[in-house]
C-alpha cells in the first residue's frame, strides 16, 4: 500500500466527522444514535449510499443546512476526499461512515433515517453480482429496517446495455451520453409506482398525449403569435 493511501487512512482514523466500524457478520449492531451524539440536532439523516468521494454529500450539505447528511462506503481513500473538505469548512451537518453497506442496517435504528441517496450505482452487470446491486431486493430490505416509514422514494431501473467499457468512473459520461428514455424500464415517483416493465401504471396515456397535444397547441401559438 501506497505511502498516499496510508496517510489517508491516518487522517480518516482522526477526524471527527468520520466513523469507521469494521462489522462482521455475527457482530452486535452499532447503534450510535446520530441525532443525539454524532449530530447534536433532530434535524432529517439523509444517507448518500456509495458516496466515493462524497462530493454529492458535500454538496447536499451545502445546499441544505436543515439537514444532517451521511455519506457511507467502504474506500476510504477516495472518502477522504469529501472528510476533508467537509472538515475544512466546518459542516457539522456532514458526516461520514466507513463500513460495507451490506451491514448498513446495523449502524441505524427503526426510522432514523429520513431519505437514501444512491446516486450512480454500480450496476453489477455479471449474473454472479446481481446480489450486490444496491437497487435489488436484498439491500431494498436492507434500507426497509432504518428507513422512515412513509418516506418517499424516486426510482428508475434502466435496461442499458453498455458498448463500451462500464465502470465508476465514466457512469457519468454514460448516463449523459448513452442512456436514454427508450431504455426505462420502470419508473417511482414520490413513492408511487408510475411504469412498471414499460408499461405505464393508472395512467390514461391516450388523455395525458391528447391534454400535450392541446397544450403544445397554444405554446406554439403563443411563440409565434398565431393560432393552431
Amino acid at each position: 500500500m501506497g505511502k498516499g493511501k496510508l496517510a489517508k487512512f491516518a487522517d480518516m482514523a482522526a477526524n471527527p466527522l468520520v466513523v469507521e466500524r469494521p462489522y462482521r457478520p455475527g457482530d452486535e449492531p452499532v447503534r450510535l444514535d446520530w441525532h443525539k451524539k454524532f449530530f447534536k440536532n433532530d434535524n432529517p439523516i439523509v444517507l448518500e449510499l456509495g458516496c466515493g468521494r462524497g462530493e454529492y454529500t458535500v454538496g447536499l450539505g451545502r445546499m441544505y443546512s436543515d439537514k444532517n447528511f451521511i455519506g457511507v462506503d467502504i474506500k476510504g481513500a477516495r472518502m477522504w476526499r469529501g472528510a476533508k473538505t467537509a472538515t475544512e469548512n466546518a459542516m457539522p451537518n456532514v458526516g461520514f461512515l466507513r463500513t460495507r453497506i451490506e451491514f448498513i442496517n446495523s449502524f441505524f435504528a427503526e426510522g432514523e433515517v429520513d431519505e437514501i441517496w444512491v446516486t450512480f450505482p454500480d450496476p453489477q452487470l455479471r449474473k454472479a453480482r446481481i446480489k450486490k446491486r444496491l437497487t435489488g431486493p436484498i439491500f431494498l430490505g436492507y434500507y426497509s429496517q432504518f428507513l422512515k416509514e412513509g418516506a418517499a422514494a424516486d426510482i428508475i431501473v434502466m435496461d442499458y446495455k453498455p458498448f463500451t467499457p462500464f465502470s465508476d468512473e465514466n457512469i457519468d459520461g454514460h448516463m449523459i451520453f448513452g442512456m436514454t428514455g427508450r431504455q426505462c424500464q420502470t419508473t417511482i415517483g414520490n413513492g408511487k409506482l408510475l411504469m412498471l416493465d414499460r408499461q405505464l401504471v393508472d395512467i390514461d396515456e391516450e388523455a395525458v398525449n391528447a391534454h400535450i397535444l392541446e397544450e403544445s397547441k397554444k405554446l406554439w401559438g403563443a411563440l409565434n403569435n398565431c393560432e393552431y
